[in-house]
């Protein structure tokens, strides 16, 4: 088989069809399996499904979307991305390859660019430099959950995993009544990181956009509200229903281990909210040193993007980097 053909890459929309006609022209070269699920009032028209990139008009929330997909997936891996975003495919390989011949992970990402538009044209800076070496190696599943969620610095749901990861999370959302789109990120990391090991290459795969706000839809709610379903004591029935469906759907050690990860995740969102309400009692000097080093970030044009990427070691597939690039520019200059 076709490594290509071994990931399911997975998006999530609704109301975005231009990005998603964007992603559909971009995809249609590979071999790769792709699955749209677009909940936007219209369908889009004139779609016509290839036997890899499938399209999907579903009046269903973001949890029933996932589950939806998760019952579609047939391959070995699969990658969760955002509309409007972009993967680099040697790079999505080399991840395949690696956790082929290293069963013990199961999760593999590479690096992080972020684009944002400026007259017309993509400008990029290199972004997570905590994803320098990053690696969850512990034999430990439940050292693994809490090296990953505090600090809560590393997401597998931007990484190539395997499916089972996937169909895990889908079958507790099956269980669970709604909860915030948010909390997939965070129920995902944790099985991932449940199952197996996690590794970063030292090269380039994901393109953050900036083109967008963050969706909010009915169901899109603000993390605030993830944050009292965790923490809050009125919402502790629920709280237990997910240690119940997390220790019935798969094993006792798995749920006890999720609700291990939920618990050290809920401590690093209280010691960054503490840090946060800190923050107003700096002197003036460092809240000055701060300010001068925001406006120190920049960004670049792929020219000169790649001369920072190689400076810090990391690899990239430059001719796929300008396909990217010619594939945004076009967008914006229609």
């Amino acid at each position: 088989m076709n490594k290509a053909q071994s990931l399911t890459i997975v998006i999530l929309s609704r109301e975005r069809q231009n990005f998603l006609l964007r992603q559909i022209n971009y995809w249609k070269d590979y071999e790769f399996n792709v699955f749209i699920f677009d909940q936007s009032r219209e369908k889009l028209n004139n779609i016509i499904n290839s036997k890899r990139v499938r399209y999907f008009h579903l009046d269903k929330n973001f949890q029933e979307r996932v589950i939806e997909a998760g019952n579609l997936i047939k391959t070995k891996y699969v990658i969760y991305l955002p509309d409007d975003e972009f993967l680099i495919p040697s790079c999505l390989i080399d991840c395949i390859d690696y956790l082929d011949n290293n069963n013990e992970y199961f999760s593999c990402a590479g690096r992080s660019l972020e684009f944002e538009i400026k007259n017309r044209s993509p400008y990029y800076s290199l972004i997570y430099p905590h994803h320098k070496n990053f690696e969850i190696t512990s034999k430990s599943s439940l050292e693994r959950v809490l090296s990953l969620s505090n600090p809560y610095v590393f997401q597998p749901i931007h990484s190539v995993t395997k499916s089972i990861v996937w169909e895990t999370v889908s079958k507790i959302f099956a269980e669970l009544d709604s909860w915030p789109p948010e909390s997939f990120e965070l129920f995902y990391g944790f099985t991932s990181a449940i199952y197996g090991k996690q590794k970063v290459l030292p090269q380039i795969m994901n393109l953050r956009s900036k083109e967008n706000e963050p969706v909010n839809t009915i169901d899109w709610s603000q993390k605030e509200l993830l944050k009292n379903k965790l923490y809050d004591l009125k919402f502790l029935p629920e709280i237990s229903k997910l240690k119940n469906i997390t220790s019935n759907l798969i094993s006792i050690d798995f749920g006890i281990t999720f609700m291990y990860g939920i618990h050290s995740y809920v401590n690093y969102i209280n010691s960054m909210d503490l840090h946060k309400k800190n923050i107003k009692f700096l002197n003036i000097k460092i809240f000055l040193v701060k300010i001068f080093n925001l406006f120190q970030l920049k960004v670049y044009k792929r020219d000169d993007i790649l001369k920072n990427i190689y400076n810090e070691n990391i690899k990239i597939d430059e001719i796929q980097l300008l396909k990217i690039d010619n594939t945004i520019s076009d967008f914006h200059n229609m």
